[in-house]
């Protein structure tokens, strides 16, 4: 593995799917390790740099929702894609609102559905680990921070009390903002998820982009509109705000 080589893991417990990833990856030009156990991976992830997980849900003792949880917890910068044929599995819906895996395979996939959402993934890994500039000259250019947005904070309610409300109810209150409710639309159709059909409902958006995510858009969408488009030359905001959600998504 070179130093500027993307990487990715992919954790399975069948021998048999490992080796048909081996096989039509082999000429990528990632470096790709593979392990048949969350344990495991979670051994090759202390050893290496990875940039992309794609994992199995179902594994024999720590499964891939369990698994993908702590490496959320550990190692949040890496995008975190669930491979599964249990789509409509009731936990892998809750895990993906979560926030646990940004995105769902099915199982079977197809060859190059699965290379075009590789290719995005790690392309959007690889913009965010760009440095960008100007936040110190924004930061300076206010006279005061903005107050919380009252849509932000109805939201983030709902989350506190999130076993008694449904993804509906949060649906439902997102809608009532078109602007906020445009900016989720545009997420969960961006090539960082990777959805093969578009996403043209709010509760579709939110179970796409989990509920951390959503709570992220929120409040940057109700903050930065908040600010006039005055900052420094040469620096577009809504170019900053985009770069520092994907930051913050991954």
């Amino acid at each position: 593995m070179t130093i500027n080589q993307q990487s990715i893991l992919f954790v399975d417990d069948e021998q048999n799917v490992l080796k048909s990833l081996r096989r039509l990856l082999h000429d990528e030009p990632w470096a790709m390790f593979f392990a048949d156990s969350g344990d495991k991976g979670l051994e090759i992830l202390g050893k290496e740099k990875i940039d992309l997980i794609i994992s199995d849900v179902r594994m024999p003792g720590m499964d891939g929702i369990a698994f993908l949880k702590k490496v959320k917890g550990l190692y949040p910068h890496i995008v975190r894609i669930f491979l599964s044929g249990h789509a409509d599995h009731k936990a892998v819906v809750q895990a993906l609102a979560e926030g646990s895996a940004q995105q769902l395979l099915p199982k079977p996939w197809k060859n190059d559905e699965l290379k075009e959402v590789l290719r995005g993934a790690l392309k959007q890994a690889a913009a965010l680990q760009k440095k960008n500039e100007g936040l110190q000259k924004i930061i300076n250019s206010l006279a005061s921070l903005p107050s919380m947005p009252d849509t932000y904070l109805k939201i983030k309610e709902c989350l506190t009390n999130i076993s008694n409300v449904s993804i509906d109810q949060i649906a439902d209150l997102i809608e009532q903002d078109t602007s906020i409710s445009a900016e989720l639309l545009r997420w969960a159709n961006s090539a960082l998820f990777g959805q093969r059909h578009q996403v043209d409902t709010v509760k579709r958006a939110v179970l796409v982009l989990g509920l951390d995510i959503v709570e992220g858009l929120v409040l940057s969408e109700s903050v930065f509109g908040s600010i006039a488009p005055r900052a420094a030359k040469g620096f577009d905001l809504k170019t900053f705000q985009t770069h520092s959600m994907a930051c913050g998504i991954t």
